[in-house]
């Protein structure tokens, strides 16, 4: 009976590498018609606990991935890296935020960052708290600010995030971003239009350079 395993070739080049994003937005539940895909910053709200509200904000961002198709190669590390340019918490309270994968076929997995509004993204809802649905979505971790002080660099670097990058088989790489804690101050973080190149989002991952191709085992 034959099996496969995965055995490393040494062809591939090994690295840390950074990929910055081809297109980010944000949508908005009061303005839903709105699209925010050139804005210097990407807001985020979650206003209620309880219901979907007025002002509740989204982020997007979209990475080419062309770099990560290959589906020999071995992600070992990554890390997605957003600095908060206003309000990452409000006095004593630091906010929380969680990171979502849109997958290999999801609606928005392609999203035009001047297209894209809180109308027709495929997870927006006006029945839910934060103002958005977990339907096809793959969570990757949350993130919590340490202070009030901006800017403040925020890291999602997770077991799953890698676990998501390994998986993807196309050259669209793309993540939803909410904040997990209520209140009714908006967040924003630098987009990668910001005129700071140093706090534009940046998505980092090492390489092994160790390609697994399968070998064909017989017992």
């Amino acid at each position: 009976m034959a099996e496969f395993l995965f055995c490393p070739s040494l062809n591939a080049e090994s690295g840390t590498f950074n990929l910055t994003p081809v297109a980010d937005t944000y949508t908005r539940q009061d303005l839903p018609s709105s699209n925010f895909g050139t804005e210097n910053g990407l807001w985020v709200k979650k206003a209620s606990t309880t219901a979907s509200a007025n002002g509740d904000r989204n982020l997007y961002l979209r990475f080419a991935a062309a770099s990560l198709t290959n589906t020999s190669s071995w992600i070992e590390q990554a890390s997605l890296v957003l600095d908060a340019t206003n309000r990452p918490g409000n006095g004593t309270t630091y906010f929380s935020f969680d990171l979502y994968g849109l997958p290999d076929g999801h609606p928005d997995e392609g999203f035009l960052e001047t297209v894209l509004t809180f109308s027709n993204a495929y997870n927006s809802s006006t029945n839910q708290p934060g103002s958005f649905v977990t339907n096809s979505l793959v969570y990757l971790g949350s993130s919590k600010a340490v202070s009030t002080n901006v800017p403040q660099a925020m890291v999602w670097n997770s077991p799953a995030l890698r676990e998501f990058i390994r998986g993807n088989r196309n050259t669209n790489l793309s993540f939803l971003l909410v904040r997990s804690s209520a209140h009714s101050d908006a967040t924003s973080f630098a987009s990668r239009e910001n005129t700071d190149p140093s706090l534009r989002p940046i998505l980092t991952y090492t390489d092994s350079g160790d390609p697994y191709t399968p070998a064909s085992v017989t017992d």
